[in-house]
């Protein structure tokens, strides 16, 4: 596997695992989605618009545009935006040639000045939504809820026969 099937599989997993969380936590009451609670961020939904908030960065890196953040905090405005970021991240990997895989990307902000690949930043982002979807997990189960999905990689490649 290439470094640009790679990122490509790995822009569909994270897809993949934001689907499964938003179909989980949908079938939830959405007050208890809003409930503050002891975590990085005070609720469920406030964690789930900093992974979107996050991939629209991430996106803004990667595509040289500026960063357009929606407005909200309901579920369903943060699941959609979510979801459409996350298919955003799919769409510019598909559109990318392979050999622009190691194309660099500038950051220039006041806590990171930064030329790195794309590969590297793509990495970062499904990193970290993939730790705050761990979070998500934690932070349903503290509320009550149960038959939260396993969103690993391993059960991405199951599902899709990779």
């Amino acid at each position: 596997m290439t470094l640009y099937e790679l990122i490509s599989a790995y822009a569909n997993y994270n897809k993949w695992a934001n689907e499964q969380i938003i179909n989980w936590l949908g079938k939830q009451p959405y007050d208890l989605l809003a409930q503050d609670m002891p975590s990085s961020f005070p609720s469920v939904n406030h964690t789930l618009k900093h992974v979107w908030e996050s991939q629209v960065f991430y996106l803004s890196i990667l595509s040289e545009k500026e960063a357009q953040y929606g407005k909200g905090l309901s579920f369903k405005s943060i699941s959609h935006g979510l979801l459409d970021s996350s298919r955003e991240l799919v769409s510019f990997i598909a559109n990318l040639g392979a050999g622009q895989i190691n194309d660099l990307r500038n950051v220039n902000r006041s806590d990171v000045k930064a030329d790195r690949p794309i590969s590297e930043f793509y990495l970062q982002c499904m990193n970290h939504s993939t730790y705050h979807r761990g979070q998500i997990v934690t932070m349903g189960h503290n509320l009550g809820l149960t038959k939260a999905p396993a969103t690993d990689y391993y059960r991405f490649m199951l599902s899709e026969g990779i």
